[in-house]
């Protein structure tokens, strides 16, 4: 595959992919503290085989946003030639060995080869190198989940692992539990004891009070 190293204006740019990763604030202050200490140690990862005359951005969000922030204008970057699938694939490869990518980040890549790319759940596991099973594992998890709770993970007010509690629980409960959630700041432990108690309510009284007052119940089973 051919390769090229150079540098590109940041407007050069094209981020069409960026609304499959997250962009956690906690790593983007390490990684910024890195960059002002030692620069922008490895190139960014373009292709130019997505679209005709562009550069899309396959791996580098974080470098990019933590580059842009700091005034600068340009960026080395690595281009490769790969069409949007591959692209797509790339993006989790890159990242996987340090487990770079979150489980929902997974689920959006998974859920875009299959609804925008039309492609079946078995060609996405020949593609990722993954089996059926777990592809179709993503995909139930960010479709199972309402829009909002997703949302709420893309702006940072829910993490990734309590999204996975979530949608456990039928779409028309996630919004409810997760605004408890948010009110009384629960741990991953203690959203996941909540959401296992309220799959378990059947009554509606005893609901209310669950969410009116979660720490009274999953707190006390933390001291057991």
């Amino acid at each position: 595959m051919r390769t090229e190293i150079k540098r590109v204006e940041l407007t050069d740019l094209d981020l069409r992919l960026s609304s499959l990763r997250l962009c956690d604030p906690v790593t983007l202050r390490r990684l910024r503290k890195s960059v002002q200490r030692d620069g922008v140690r490895t190139p960014v990862l373009v292709s130019d085989g997505v679209v005709d005359g562009k550069l899309v951005v396959v791996d580098g969000f974080k470098r990019i946003q933590v580059v842009m922030d700091g005034g600068e204008r340009e960026l080395e970057v690595r281009v490769v030639t790969l069409d949007e699938m591959a692209a797509h694939a790339a993006l989790l490869v890159c990242n996987r060995p340090e487990r770079g990518v979150t489980d929902i980040e997974e689920a959006w890549v998974v859920q875009s080869l299959c609804r925008k790319h039309k492609l079946s759940q078995m060609k996405v596991g020949q593609l990722l190198s993954r089996h059926k099973s777990w592809v179709s594992r993503r995909l139930k998890l960010v479709e199972n989940l309402e829009d909002e709770v997703v949302e709420e993970v893309r702006l940072g007010l829910l993490c990734v692992s309590v999204a996975r509690e979530l949608h456990r629980l039928p779409r028309g409960n996630q919004i409810e539990v997760s605004g408890c959630i948010r009110k009384h700041g629960l741990s991953v432990r203690q959203a996941a004891r909540l959401v296992s108690k309220v799959l378990s309510c059947e009554d509606p009284e005893a609901k209310r009070e669950l969410l009116g007052d979660p720490l009274q119940y999953v707190a006390a089973d933390a001291e057991r």
